[in-house]
């Protein structure tokens, strides 16, 4: 074989290989872009496109997160004892719960009102409920109830001092740190009191840590199912509706503004 004839094999082969490289690579990143979207599509569509021959099954009844937003009236919950459901007052935007049975001050776990949530777009949430006292005028009595999210990190935080508080006796799959809240807290539940007045009005407004206030956050690692759990604390304390949305991560957040907003229609649930 001339050396014409093997430079000319030689450039031939370089052309191929250099095609194929090509290819190969706008194929790598088509294939990123379709994992990239197949990310922020919602648990079931996206169980699917990965190939699992069946999607994963959500409680009948749990509330859909929906564009980084769940909001949920207590009416809609089963009643446990010890809670009242009442309708009352015009400004509770319908019926609402108030813990009737006495004042349980140290010792979470008395009528548990437990719910599912579907989280579609994992990332850190704030809940705050919109709360009543229904007796006396002191705001700083009967103003509070028990609170346990379980996700992957349940804490109080306040962005002034980037303080962190943690609940005492927390899960062990609860990766809070932080210190102690001020005041009551056990099992893994936080006491959550709103301030302000006057005492009666409806007020949007829920912190833990006693005259140390932090705001409640919960951070959700993965699209999937959680379990929120509300128990009587304070007598007289009740409560109308409660949301839970997206906030402090690098994209995709939902105003406070926004999610209390009376306007905002509870979420739909899983049939």
């Amino acid at each position: 074989m001339t050396s014409a004839k093997l430079i000319k094999r030689l450039f031939v082969s370089i052309f191929m290989m250099i095609l194929w490289l090509g290819v190969f690579s706008v194929s790598r990143a088509q294939q990123q872009e379709q994992d990239d979207e197949v990310k922020y599509l919602p648990p079931i569509i996206s169980w699917l496109l990965n190939g699992q021959r069946q999607a994963p099954s959500f409680s009948s009844g749990a509330f859909i997160e929906q564009n980084g937003l769940i909001v949920v009236e207590m009416e809609s919950l089963d009643v446990p004892t010890g809670w009242t459901l009442k309708n009352d007052d015009i400004d509770a935007l319908g019926e609402y719960l108030e813990w009737t049975d006495g004042n349980s001050l140290q010792m979470p776990g008395n009528g548990v009102i437990s719910l599912k949530v579907v989280i579609e777009n994992p990332g850190t949430y704030q809940f705050i409920w919109r709360s009543s006292i229904r007796e006396g005028e002191d705001t700083t009595d009967a103003n509070d109830s028990f609170l346990k999210i379980l996700a992957d990190n349940f804490y109080g935080f306040r962005a002034s001092d980037n303080s962190t508080v943690c609940p005492r006796d927390q899960a062990a799959n609860n990766r809070c740190l932080g210190r102690d809240p001020e005041g009551a807290s056990r099992d893994g539940w936080f006491k959550v009191y709103r301030s302000g007045g006057p005492a009666i009005a409806w007020v949007w407004r829920s912190s833990t840590s006693d005259n140390d206030a932090h705001a409640i956050y919960a951070d959700f690692d993965f699209a999937g199912e959680y379990e929120i759990q509300i128990s009587g604390r304070s007598m007289s304390h009740a409560i109308d509706r409660f949301v839970m949305f997206r906030t402090r991560n690098l994209d995709n957040n939902v105003t406070q503004n926004f999610a209390t907003d009376s306007a905002r229609n509870e979420s739909a649930t899983v049939p």
